[in-house]
């Protein structure tokens, strides 16, 4: 099917041409790392799924996905515009104006996918270039200006890429994944509580109706002092981030604070908490719904990553035409068997 397979970020499973999958954006970290403790240590997720097909040469076609326009605005926001390079077939320019899901992929396979970085290195190099310019010979000139082109990219901005999940991988973990609540009930003994996606979203109305009544009272607000509107604006969103107290019941609300693995990740290209807000006041209420949903699934697939020490990479294997499986089946058998190991040892350890 193609000369190409893309790699499931996940599995590590080839994905075929026309195979459904999920896409996530990264943004690279620093390499100077010096914690591993989290799923994001090489690479921030912007938490906002969209999804469409493998396209067999490292793109997805069919997009689609109420995230999707967001994530397309929000890189052409915060893109760092280039001109075309010296290699007219792999430096194509970036800009804002003709910045679309096309050019996501294409700046992305050249390695030109990059957003705004204020504590960029190569920002200063340019404007030491502009004033120093009088006092540089023509060879420092030109050897400065093509140091920027082709190797100040690396630091112009933040590089952002994308992963691909694949699609029937992605949805079992969505449906499989179980996560356990500790807690003392009333009679202060301990339990154990295990639920799973579809217990989320059992408690998604309850947070939408929570949403909707603070809505109700911002617009008496203004209506009741219409000189007032900053206040009844401040007055909702202090509210609404804030709808469940922390040790809340309402599973849905829980997740929806996106506090699982690392802070970073709900802030990185959007800040998710701002778009839960922004969307309760301007979506029709199908559409806020699918959203939440869509970032609901998100934000659990991020505790599987962290639960399953998991990190957010660029697989091995992209371009391959590899589809042999007999590796993946030897480690499934090897984990199973560790497995199968020490859950015999807890068993033997309760029963003494």
């Amino acid at each position: 099917m193609g000369c190409w397979n893309k790699t499931c970020m996940i599995s590590n499973l080839h994905i075929r041409a026309g195979e459904r999958v999920v896409v996530f954006m990264l943004g690279a970290r620093s390499p100077n790392y010096d914690s591993f403790c989290y799923s994001n240590s090489y690479y921030d997720p912007c938490l906002v799924p969209f999804y469409g097909k493998y396209n067999d040469y490292g793109a997805v076609e069919d997009c689609y996905g109420i995230g999707l326009e967001y994530v397309v605005e929000a890189l052409r926001n915060q893109l760092v515009e280039m001109e075309q390079g010296s290699n007219p077939y792999h430096d194509p320019p970036a800009k804002k104006d003709t910045f679309n899901i096309e050019q996501l992929f294409e700046l992305d396979h050249e390695g030109r996918l990059l957003v705004a970085d204020h504590y960029s290195e190569v920002r200063y190099l340019k404007g030491f270039l502009e004033m120093s310019r009088a006092n540089l010979t023509e060879k420092q000139i030109e050897s400065l200006e093509l140091h920027i082109e082709r190797e100040g990219v690396k630091n112009l901005g933040q590089h952002v890429t994308h992963v691909q999940i694949h699609g029937e991988v992605f949805d079992y973990i969505i449906d499989n994944f179980k996560v356990e609540d500790h807690y003392y009930n009333a009679k202060n003994q301990f339990v154990r509580r295990e639920y799973g996606f579809s217990d989320i979203l059992g408690d998604l109305p309850e947070y939408i109706a929570k949403i909707n009544e603070k809505l109700k009272e911002a617009e008496a607000m203004k209506k009741a002092d219409p000189t007032d509107v900053k206040y009844a604006l401040w007055r909702i969103r202090s509210e609404m981030v804030d709808l469940f107290p922390w040790d809340t019941a309402n599973r849905a609300a829980r997740f929806l604070r996106f506090d699982s693995g690392s802070e970073s990740s709900s802030r990185f290209l959007i800040n998710i908490k701002e778009l839960v807000l922004s969307s309760a006041t301007k979506l029709p209420p199908e559409q806020f719904q699918e959203l939440l949903i869509d970032l609901l699934k998100a934000q659990w697939f991020s505790a599987f990553m962290s639960m399953a020490r998991k990190t957010w990479y660029k697989p091995t294997g992209e371009g391959s035409q590899n589809d042999e499986l007999r590796g993946h089946l030897t480690l499934i058998g090897a984990m199973q068997s560790v497995i199968d190991k020490q859950k015999k040892e807890y068993e033997e350890d309760e029963e003494e």
